[in-house]
């Protein structure tokens, strides 16, 4: 009988860790919460070209805004966007939301050089 007890509390004890170890991976999206990770273009880039294509990967995420305006990913997670500059200074917002309603947020800060851009000559004519 002693040995059926040992063989039980011990079967009892590995199915509890199987529970927990189950349960932490089950929740790890509850613990990290959503993550934005923004691969081109880097804070605090200049341009000369108006247009610029914004990359990255969200994860753990049910939403995904550029600006306030809902941006969608690939089943990877990937997401990429077109996005015209305007000349001088320009703050880009990238906002993930979790189905736990978590945020999180990514601002670039983005220069369109002015030298040699005028947009009346480019468009005015």
């Amino acid at each position: 009988m002693g040995l059926r007890k040992i063989l039980q509390a011990a079967l009892g004890i590995g199915l509890a860790v199987v529970v927990v170890v189950y349960a932490g991976y089950k929740f790890q999206d509850f613990w990290r919460g959503p993550t934005i990770t923004v691969t081109h273009p880097q804070d605090g880039a200049s341009f000369e070209d108006p247009v610029v294509t914004l990359t990255g990967t969200a994860k753990r995420i049910a939403f995904l805004s550029l600006n306030g305006k809902q941006i969608y990913t690939d089943p990877s997670g990937q997401f990429e966007e077109t996005l015209l500059l305007s000349p001088g200074h320009n703050i880009i917002t990238i906002s993930a939301e979790d189905k736990f309603d978590r945020e999180t947020e990514k601002r670039l800060q983005l220069m369109l050089s002015t030298d040699d851009f005028n947009l009346i000559s480019d468009y005015g004519q």
